[in-house]
């Protein structure tokens, strides 16, 4: 078990009961990648770390249904251990699940939960600071958190990213409140949790997952179509394909994309472009609109781009806004979002 020798026994016994402190309860899996992001062999070492604890009293072992494998929860001892020795206010973690007869229960969630640790250890190998679910409901009462937060830092901007894991076929309030918690994430309005504004939003899911018929789930359109539904305007989203091994994650593949509202489709299809030929002879497509300063939107294609101008009010006669797209969809969508107010724009004075 090869170990930065910086890092001494304690300080490893530290870092790793705290991860499982703050997850509530991990498997050698996830709980190796966390401290050995690197290493091929970090499952390996995570068991025998493990077995150390064990010996110490410092864990609990249990056994998962359906020959998932064990996970690792804090004893009484651990939690102590972490509270006296680095100032951790931690707590046991044996009533986790349910005791019956000598055969424990975990969570409901438990599966759920796995692919969100397995998320988060790899976002946090590929540079990412990570706030596990558990850790974000202690430090923030009463509030609603996601599955997870990665934040990473790029050229002194920090991006912070609100995860949902997708692993339910979610209806009705619970994909509306989803929904909702990530429109205002992408949208830099939701609220702060542990210092954290996040900026934008992230769906991880599991692409050949199949509900209780048999029947295969496509988490993917279905968040995208109930994003479009609640979203006023377009905005970004991050979707993470998760390559699962058991009931865990080996990767994922990271797809981006551009959620298009309902409302700015609607808004777009309501919009009624006439047709004539301006002083210069060129064809134009123009429309009345209702912003405040430019009372009139017209396009035209010029090169290679789509061309739209913004008309200004007689009292801005100098004020005309020239706007280029690649796309004459990218165009009406833009128009749309004038019109709806979704974009301001101030007019100079001339």
């Amino acid at each position: 078990m090869r170990q930065n020798p910086l890092v001494t026994a304690a300080q490893l016994d530290k870092i790793g009961l705290n991860w499982i402190w703050n997850f509530g309860f991990l498997r050698p899996q996830e709980l190796g990648l966390l401290l050995w992001p690197k290493s091929t062999h970090s499952t390996k070492n995570a068991e025998r770390i493990a077995r150390k604890w064990l010996a110490d009293g410092l864990i609990l072992r249990r056994t998962l249904p359906k020959h998932a494998g064990t996970v690792l929860v804090l004893s009484k001892a651990g939690a102590e251990f972490l509270s006296y020795e680095f100032g951790i206010d931690a707590k046991s973690g044996k009533d986790i699940g349910e005791m019956t007869a000598g055969v424990w229960s975990p969570p409901k969630t438990w599966r759920h939960d796995i692919l969100a640790a397995g998320v988060l250890a790899l976002m946090r190998r590929d540079g990412h600071t990570i706030y596990p679910e558990q850790k974000l409901r202690r430090e923030n009462p009463n509030k609603l958190v996601p599955d997870g937060i990665a934040l990473k830092i790029k050229d002194g901007t920090p991006y912070a990213v609100w995860i949902e894991i997708e692993s339910a076929r979610k209806t009705g309030k619970h994909m509306d409140t989803m929904c909702k918690s990530l429109i205002a994430a992408a949208s830099g309005t939701s609220v702060k949790l542990s210092g954290i504004t996040c900026t934008q939003a992230a769906v991880a899911y599991d692409p050949a997952q199949t509900d209780e018929r048999g029947y295969e789930l496509d988490h993917h359109q279905r968040v995208i179509n109930a994003l479009r539904k609640f979203a006023r305007s377009d905005f970004p989203v991050h979707f993470l394909e998760l390559k699962k091994t058991g009931v865990g994650i080996t990767g994922y593949t990271l797809k981006t994309g551009v959620i298009e509202a309902d409302a700015v489709t609607r808004a777009a299809a309501r919009m009624i472009w006439s047709t004539h030929t301006s002083d210069s002879g060129e064809q134009e497509h123009c429309t009345y609109a209702h912003m405040p300063g430019f009372p009139e939107f017209c396009y035209t294609r010029k090169d290679d781009a789509w061309v739209l101008r913004l008309i200004p009010a007689d009292e801005y006669e100098d004020a005309e806004k020239i706007l280029r797209f690649g796309t004459l969809k990218a165009l009406k969508r833009y128009a749309a979002k004038l019109d709806l107010g979704l974009i301001k724009l101030t007019p100079r004075v001339a």
